[in-house]
């Protein structure tokens, strides 16, 4: 993070800057003065610290008391105006939810209708106050810039956890902060007003490698409805038919939700309108069919009590099993000759990639592992093998993370949240997976 003073020090070559937590406790940093500093203004680059730093203050010739630091990213969310009616509606749809379910979606897709709405001027002017072009201090306008151009210009980002995120001040960053609560990311959700966190409580109370790849991993097809969390009933036949048709259902309405995604990145790529909103959905579908998935099959007589009436997607025998549905998801945003990521557009005001851009690609990166470390069959792991271990390697090398980055906790501990709230339904040994993460980034940049 950069760290700003504008404090008329004289020499300012001869300052350092401390920074101190909330305590007033010192904290150790790594504080690197920028370039193109003058009298007026000393820059320094901060990399992240183990506790938020609240206070910093210059170290040299003449003495200061500490400053307060200021997180735009928290003051953003907490300066928020009072969300409109509708908005207060969509957050009353997730009352009662603690899984990812398609009903996230629809939320997400009434957020972005007000905000889009209100940025052309014809809202209420209760939710999201009209976009400004920021401009730095030469005035000039920040510019959008596709995502390998940001990338070739950004910082690199190597130990804790990055505080920006590409939503900003956007009401759509309440879809990032429930489905960091779900992972339990509680520390990376940025603070909220007190009408938020009642919602967030009552929502979230959690403790080209290949011939035609895109052809195979479009063999199956799609998801699931809005689910509830409760064991199938042992009832009569029914009552089992009864179940079935909720869960062939559910299924129908997830594989819907993945194709609908499909088309919407197509659209997006066309128009070259895609943003970090369609890869927050990415990550919320993402989400939303593990949640939806099990270990086994549906094949007679395997029905394991612990399986809900929200895990539809088995792990194999089945064209829509989940991970299929993952892979071919995946594979419409980093997969074939012209993947959509090269089409993101990123601010350029932003020096390093946004926490939520790193949440998603950790998602990827963990749900790429989940189908390569199921419990399948032999012939299953070779087929799902051949699809998933090429794009699995394009996944890696298109986001154009540095070893560092890969094995930082900003991607490492989105994967150990999916682990512990995945890894068990879906069969998978969670250190296995993370061994498998080391070994992709140790292959990679062999």
């Amino acid at each position: 993070m950069p760290i700003d003073t504008a404090a008329h020090v004289g020499a300012s070559e001869a300052y350092e800057v401390e920074l101190l937590a909330a305590s007033g406790a010192p904290l150790v940093s790594n504080p690197t003065r920028l370039e193109g500093t003058d009298h007026r203004r000393i820059r320094f680059q901060i990399e992240a610290t183990d506790d938020l730093p609240a206070f910093a203050r210059l170290i040299g010739p003449q003495e200061f008391t500490p400053g307060i630091i200021t997180h735009v990213d928290a003051l953003q969310i907490a300066i928020r105006e009072t969300h409109s009616r509708q908005t207060e509606n969509a957050l009353a749809q997730l009352d009662g939810e603690t899984e990812a379910t398609l009903a996230l979606l629809e939320v997400q897709d009434l957020l972005e209708k007000i905000e889009d709405r209100d940025a052309d001027g014809h809202g209420e002017g209760v939710s999201i106050p009209k976009a400004r072009k920021e401009t730095d201090e030469g005035g000039q306008k920040h510019r959008q810039l596709s995502y390998d151009d940001f990338i070739a210009g950004r910082r690199p980002h190597q130990s804790g956890h990055v505080q920006h995120n590409s939503l900003g001040s956007s009401d759509v960053s309440i879809v990032r902060g429930f489905l960091n609560r779900i992972v339990g990311l509680n520390s990376l959700v940025t603070p909220v007003d007190e009408n938020d966190e009642d919602a967030l409580k009552a929502a979230f109370d959690l403790g080209d490698e290949t011939q035609n790849a895109e052809a195979a991993m479009a063999a199956g097809e799609e998801f699931a409805a809005k689910p509830t969390s409760r064991p199938v009933p042992d009832g009569g036949e029914e009552e089992q038919r009864r179940n079935a048709r909720r869960a062939k259902a559910t299924k129908d309405q997830l594989v819907k939700a993945a194709a609908d995604f499909a088309k919407r990145i197509e659209l997006k790529q066309e128009s070259g309108s895609l943003s970090s909103r369609d890869f927050l959905r990415l990550r919320a579908l993402l989400m939303i069919i593990c949640a939806a998935s099990w270990r086994g099959t549906d094949m007679a007589g395997e029905k394991p009590k612990d399986r809900t009436s929200l895990q539809v997607l088995p792990v194999e025998g089945d064209p829509n099993s989940w991970p299929y549905v993952l892979g071919r998801l995946i594979f419409k945003v980093f997969g074939g000759s012209k993947p959509a990521i090269r089409c993101l557009k990123l601010d350029s005001v932003h020096d390093q990639l946004p926490a939520d851009l790193l949440e998603c690609w950790a998602t990827c990166f963990w749900c790429m592992h989940a189908c390569l470390c199921a419990r399948l069959s032999p012939g299953e792991r070779t087929k799902i093998q051949r699809h998933i271990l090429p794009l699995m390697e394009q996944v890696y090398r298109r986001t154009h993370l540095s070893k560092d980055e890969l094995l930082a906790a900003s991607i490492t501990d989105v994967m150990d949240g999916m682990s512990i709230q995945y890894a068990d339904r879906l069969g998978i040994d969670p250190e296995a997976l993370s061994r498998a993460h080391r070994s992709a980034c140790e292959r990679i940049f062999s």
